[in-house]
């Protein structure tokens, strides 16, 4: 029997695959539910569908990125607290502090973590983090990352020290792999600018974020006098490792489709995607690979054969045949660069 696999995304038909996978391309940030109908040729008909699956995809930042925490008091969009407990003080986005403390100008907001003040007792003995995350970050395009950031940590007047400790996450490594990649512990009064601190080349992800993890103390006698922790002004730096393909040139000979493109440094292979649509439901169709494993010669041309268009909507597929009917209708495509530095992959869009 031919058979073949219809695709749905949201109830709607997104494309036909006669393998059991399917990849759903450049999507936007979001939900998606997917099933998926058996459709037998020999009757033109399709089964019913799957059990619906889902997934949600989070914003992804790219750099460069900066966050001054201008957001009227709130937190930033994409962000997250990780609170132990109701006896841990939470992040807080103000413009002036419960002692005093401003921000550069008067009136900026920054992230602010400080001791509960109505507590008589030492609170937080077993020196536990309140952590405020950033939003996802995609860096598997960049190399040379770096982050900075101004920060104020204090201390009580009995010599308990405030902390403040940066992570970056990978989220996709046995459910998240912290590195710490600085700690500041000392007691400042005005703020301070840390240096540009590197980010580790395995943790240069698809999939990861930063945490701070903030410690902060009440004073065993005093409760105004408060060991706090102050964060504003992150900057996240990188250089992108490579380029989008350029100068891409289309020609339509007959439902013999040809792209071309400049060549891009450090390329290891082309990804190409084909779409009846402008922005959706691309999927690959061929990866152009090196000519030359050891010199890395690529080709920078492909050629796609369009089948001849059919009355069902679902079979239009790529043929070794060429049509012999003109194409009535447009087709989309996008080619991505792919690099591999270290063990990560990395594919950029155009």
């Amino acid at each position: 029997e031919k058979i073949s696999y219809h695709i749905y995304r949201n109830d709607i038909y997104i494309g036909t695959t006669k393998k059991t996978t399917y990849a759903d391309c450049f999507l936007g940030t979001g939900e998606y539910s997917y099933y998926v109908k058996t459709y037998y040729l020999i009757y033109d008909s399709e089964s019913a569908s799957t059990n619906n699956v889902s997934v949600t995809i989070e914003e992804i930042k790219l750099l460069p990125f900066e966050e001054s925490f201008e957001n009227a008091g709130y937190i930033p969009a994409a962000w997250s607290q990780i609170i132990p407990s109701t006896d841990h003080p939470s992040w807080e986005f103000v413009t002036q502090s419960y002692n005093g403390i401003t921000g550069y100008e008067v009136g900026e907001y920054f992230a602010y973590l400080r001791g509960n003040p109505i507590s008589t007792v030492l609170s937080n003995p077993n020196h536990e983090s309140s952590v405020l995350k950033t939003a996802m970050f995609d860096l598997s395009s960049y190399e040379s990352v770096n982050i900075s950031y101004d920060f104020i940590t204090q201390s009580t007047p009995d010599g308990l020290l405030s902390d403040l400790k940066l992570y970056i996450v990978n989220d996709k490594v046995n459910t998240g792999t912290k590195l710490l990649i600085c700690e500041n512990t000392w007691n400042y009064s005005e703020w301070q600018g840390t240096d540009w601190i590197p980010v580790p080349i395995q943790a240069l992800t698809d999939s990861c974020h930063f945490e701070f993890h903030g410690t902060s103390f009440n004073d065993q006698q005093a409760d105004e006098a408060i060991a706090s922790v102050f964060l504003d002004y992150i900057w996240i730096m990188g250089e992108v490792l490579a380029y989008p393909p350029s100068n891409i040139k289309i020609i339509n000979n007959q439902s013999f489709i040809t792209l071309s493109w400049d060549p891009v440094p450090n390329a290891r292979s082309y990804h190409i995607y084909r779409s009846e649509n402008p922005d959706r439901n691309f999927t690959e169709i061929a990866v152009v690979t090196p000519l030359n494993y050891g010199n890395q010669i690529l080709p920078t041309s492909y050629t796609d054969i369009i089948k001849k268009p059919s009355s069902n909507p679902h079979t239009g597929t790529t043929s070794i045949t060429p049509a012999v009917d003109t194409i009535l209708k447009p087709y989309y495509y996008k080619i991505a660069t792919e690099v591999l530095p270290s063990s990560s992959k990395t594919i950029n869009t155009k």
